[in-house]
């Protein structure tokens, strides 16, 4: 659970020789509202009263009155904790890594999805004795499911079950077995309830499915009705797992943020849990440190080259230092017609210098203007913290990918 009391517990207790820096007064269009504060050190920070050139400013004159103080050995770590990240974000990646742990797995399927249900069919996630990775869903469906698998994987192999058609005629059943639930409410004392207790005895390599209504039968309220169908990953389903993934990895759309301060690294680690392809462009070394790892960083120059060389129905959020910068990249993007989002932090009177500049100075066009998503995230929510920017904006970001992939 996140503290700012034990954070700044943390970073007071690396950093003696400490600067608090406030907003006593904000009036018009500002980046943070009065009350807003962040502590320097000689050598770290923690906290935003709204970055760019007033931060830097502020810093800068905060650290100019802790001359003769010299960071603490180990205080450049304050900047960012050790182990901070997640792994590389990579379907077929977090396969290969379950299976090489994993050798006995099930393989979970939404073979069908009728009406309200969790997950969309093609769905997929896999089953250990002990572990699982993915979801079909969650709740009561995939605890069944996840029941019913592990009860198939206690079973020996079948001699006679090689799924295909002549299986029947030597007694092997049909090419499928299928559990019925009940959709008849259970009667009061009943001991068994409305589901099988047990699973069809043909062995495991039988495919199995189960027909769930999502309903009171098993405590769920969503209305619909879910075909799950339930496999022994063998060696040829396993290179066609593996396949599917990396075609799911490949198709992840690209998310460029140009710019690594606080929201920027807020926005990095928000997005970094999505299947998205995340970058994050800098001008600045130093902004790159603590990035997640799941997430890209180029350091460059010429940031806007990023914009004509990104694959298509790419998003592009701008929140450099620079507002001149801001301005060169967001215009390079607005030329773009296959962007799928462009946005660009900052107020509406950013915004309105922004549209004189692009109209009059920058050839651009009103048609090509509009398409410009400024403040990010909406104006719903008034607090400026960047990690409630960051959960705004990665969820208007999705959604602008979804909208132009559909």
């Amino acid at each position: 659970m996140a503290s700012t009391r034990q954070d700044v517990e943390a970073f007071l207790e690396k950093s003696p020789a400490t600067a608090l820096i406030e907003v006593a007064e904000a009036k018009g269009s500002t980046p943070r509202e009065k009350g807003a504060w962040m502590l320097v050190s000689p050598a770290a920070t923690f906290g935003t009263i709204g970055g760019g050139q007033l931060e830097f400013l502020a810093i800068a004159r905060a650290r100019e009155e802790l001359v003769g103080f010299s960071p603490l050995e180990g205080e450049m770590a304050a900047k960012q904790p050790e182990g901070v990240g997640v792994a590389v974000l990579s379907t077929r990646q977090d396969v290969e890594a379950f299976l090489e742990k994993s050798p006995a797995t099930a393989l979970i399927e939404v073979a069908e999805a009728k009406g309200s249900t969790p997950r969309e069919k093609g769905a997929w996630m896999l089953v250990s004795p002990a572990a699982t990775l993915g979801t079909i869903g969650g709740g009561q469906l995939e605890f069944l499911a996840i029941t019913r698998a592990r009860e198939a994987m206690r079973l020996p192999p079948s001699p006679l079950w090689g799924g295909s058609s002549r299986e029947a005629d030597r007694g092997g059943g049909s090419e499928k077995s299928t559990v019925a639930f009940s959709s008849r409410p259970r009667r009061a004392g009943s001991a068994s309830g409305p589901l099988p207790a047990t699973l069809p005895s043909r062995g495991r390599d039988s495919p199995l499915s189960l027909d769930i209504p999502l309903g009171p039968e098993i405590g769920q309220c969503c209305g619909g009705r879910v075909e799950v169908r339930i496999r022994h990953l063998d060696k040829a389903l396993r290179a066609a797992l593996l396949d599917t993934a990396a075609a799911e990895d490949a198709a992840y759309p690209h998310v460029f943020l140009f710019g690594g301060g606080h929201v920027g690294h807020a926005l990095a680690s928000a997005l970094s849990l999505l299947p998205l392809k995340v970058s994050v462009i800098e001008t600045r070394a130093d902004a790159l440190d603590g990035i997640p790892t799941s997430v890209l960083t180029k350091l460059t120059p010429v940031p806007e080259e990023a914009v004509r060389d990104a694959p298509n129905g790419s998003a592009f959020v701008v929140l450099t230092h620079d507002h001149a910068l801001d301005f060169l990249i967001v215009a390079e993007a607005l030329k773009r017609p296959d962007a799928a989002y462009i946005g660009m932090i900052g107020s509406k009177t950013k915004k309105a210098t922004f549209k004189s500049w692009f109209l009059k100075t920058a050839g651009g066009t009103e048609a090509e203007y509009a398409r410009l998503i400024s403040p990010i995230g909406g104006g719903a929510v008034k607090d400026k913290r960047p990690a409630v920017i960051a959960a705004l904006a990665a969820a208007e970001i999705i959604t602008a990918l979804a909208k132009s992939g559909s």
